[in-house]
């Protein structure tokens, strides 16, 4: 994967201008394995900075995290609070707030995560804006 450069930062710097809304880190068409798969990456990449809403301990099992609702893991790199709101298997969403990622090293960080991620699962991972599913900012991964 290709560094960006910090004169290079002006043409991603768009992806983050705040308009109201979160950007959306998403693989689509996932399963349990592949929740277990973000699980140990997080864990991994993160290591002291994760921490579950809802103030339990990571679990050894990712099935373990979709047995109730409204949990979210928080891990921060860089600077940016990444959110992964345990909603389904079947769809790994991401949130971070564009206000936060204000340098090419920031994008640099959300890229190698993506990057990391899409390895891992096999699939590709894609920047959206909050909830869009039909467009994408940035893909990375099998296909990019």
């Amino acid at each position: 994967m290709q560094v960006v450069e910090k004169d290079e930062w002006g043409q991603f710097a768009h992806m983050f201008e705040p308009d109201g809304s979160l950007r959306d880190i998403v693989v689509y068409g996932t399963g349990v394995a592949d929740c277990q798969k973000l699980l140990d990456l997080i864990r991994r990449e993160f290591g002291t900075s994760v921490r579950r809403t809802s103030g339990l301990p990571l679990p050894a099992d990712a099935a373990d995290l979709f047995a109730e609702s409204g949990d979210a893991i928080l891990f921060e790199k860089s600077g940016i609070l990444f959110k992964y709101d345990i909603i389904s298997p079947e769809l790994i969403e991401i949130d971070l707030d564009p206000r936060a990622v204000t340098s090419s090293e920031q994008f640099e960080a959300i890229r190698n995560f993506m990057s990391k991620l899409s390895g891992v699962v096999k699939k590709d991972a894609f920047l959206t804006e909050e909830g869009d599913r039909g467009d994408y900012l940035l893909k990375v991964g099998t296909t990019s």
